[in-house]
């Protein structure tokens, strides 16, 4: 399910996104790096709503 729409798709579809031990935001292209992941579609609006979604989630861990 995309993180911004919330419309659901075969995984396969969706870009997965993670942070690196830095904090630094990496698309996981082979979707199987540990931690908790971002899943988000290829429609244009969403990715450009990403970075602002990210902001807003930054501060939550655990």
């Amino acid at each position: 399910m995309c993180v911004i729409c919330r419309k659901r798709f075969p995984k396969r579809e969706l870009a997965r996104y993670t942070l690196s031990p830095h904090g630094v935001l990496l698309n996981d292209e082979r979707q199987n790096s540990p931690g908790r992941g971002w899943y988000l579609c290829s429609d244009t609006q969403c990715v450009q709503k990403f970075p602002k979604f990210r902001a807003r989630t930054q501060g939550r861990r655990g």
